[in-house]
């Protein structure tokens, strides 16, 4: 019976502590939904898809931002909702680069805030990979953003901008590492 409980309050424990895909502070990715937990996922061709630019546990409040995305393949940006503040955005390359600023801070979404909602129209089935850059400074600086004291650097959710941060009908290894993890080995703790 001990055990039944231990595994109940375990398992309780790991349901209430779901949270983003990347938990680090102070990082920024592209995610098919606002609790930032979906980066690959299968869409048909010739429909409409929503992806949303979020700064995932940021540690201060976010007053601004300057970054640029890029979704390399068959997908058409159709639409740019921002969730505060004014947008200003110019392009380099691939890129859709933006600087956003409010005269308030942006909202929390729990742990995690939203920039913007992002509107695709998906024109083929091939794979569709999505990336992210700082849009000033040198080669490979980090994306920022701004609190009332100053900028600060994001990590990318990827690790690094050279790997997409979210795939669209393609593979998903080259988003999120995965482990393979069983319920056996859980039980194992108990044995």
């Amino acid at each position: 019976m001990r055990i039944l409980m231990i595994l109940t309050a375990f398992v309780a424990c790991a349901l209430s502590a779901q949270g983003t895909v990347d938990p680090d502070v102070d990082q920024i990715g592209l995610y098919f939904d606002l609790d930032a937990n979906v980066v690959c996922l299968e869409a048909p061709a010739y429909e409409q898809l929503y992806a949303y630019v979020i700064i995932t546990n940021p540690s201060s409040e976010v007053w601004g931002y300057d970054l640029c995305w890029c979704a390399d393949g068959p997908a058409v940006q159709t639409g740019v909702q921002p969730y505060g503040g004014t947008l200003q955005s110019w392009s380099q390359g691939c890129f859709d680069c933006w600087y956003g600023a409010g005269t308030e801070p942006y909202p929390f979404v729990g742990t995690n805030v939203p920039l913007v909602r992002l509107s695709y129209f998906i024109t083929g089935e091939s794979a569709v990979q999505f990336y992210m850059k700082n849009s000033v400074g040198p080669e490979g600086a980090p994306p920022v953003y701004y609190d009332a004291d100053g900028s600060i650097d994001l990590g990318i959710s990827s690790g690094d901008a050279g790997l997409p941060v979210a795939v669209l009908n393609g593979d998903c290894g080259t988003v999120v590492s995965t482990d393979e993890v069983t319920f056996d080995s859980v039980k194992s703790l108990y044995r």
